[in-house]
């Protein structure tokens, strides 16, 4: 399914605040769409906040206007396969006494390589952009930065 993106979302490059997930309040730079689902392609970079390359619904972001000039951005193409962000689920086996007790150790999830190799390639893509701009300390210290409100701010009144 396809949405109709804001104005805002249009731009490659745009830094977005995220408000919902394990990374809600983080700044993040859009880096595409995903062609299949219609859902944002968003990176921290990994290097700089901690946030991988990540499909975020275009209702939990806000866009600023900060943005970071993104030329020659390349976009591995198996991120724009279906299963690129599926989770490889695990065969279920017959239950017996000895499993039963099982660590959940053993069941965490394992990333694979590819991904990896990706995130480091879209970092290093977006970090060289974001040294190439005037303020690269202060942008980088801006992404690192997480969003919150207090008590006396309005987000209706704010301009990201």
């Amino acid at each position: 399914m396809r949405w109709k993106l804001r104005e805002s979302l249009q731009k490659i490059g745009t830094v977005v605040i995220l408000l919902a997930g394990r990374h809600k309040g983080k700044r993040a730079v859009l880096i595409g769409r995903h062609r299949f689902s219609g859902l944002l392609l968003v990176t921290g970079p990994y290097k700089a906040n901690g946030i991988p390359v990540r499909r975020v619904h275009p209702d939990y972001v806000i866009a600023t206007k900060t943005s970071i000039k993104l030329k020659c951005f390349k976009l591995p193409k198996r991120m724009q396969t279906k299963t690129y962000f599926a989770r490889s689920k695990p065969q279920k086996s017959k239950k017996d006494a000895d499993s039963l007790f099982v660590q959940a150790d053993e069941k965490a999830y394992k990333l694979k390589d590819e991904r990896k190799i990706d995130q480091r390639l879209v970092d290093k893509q977006v970090i060289e952009a974001i040294k190439r701009t005037k303020n690269a300390k202060i942008l980088l210290a801006y992404l690192r930065s997480q969003f919150s409100l207090s008590r006396h701010d309005y987000p209706h009144k704010m301009v990201f």
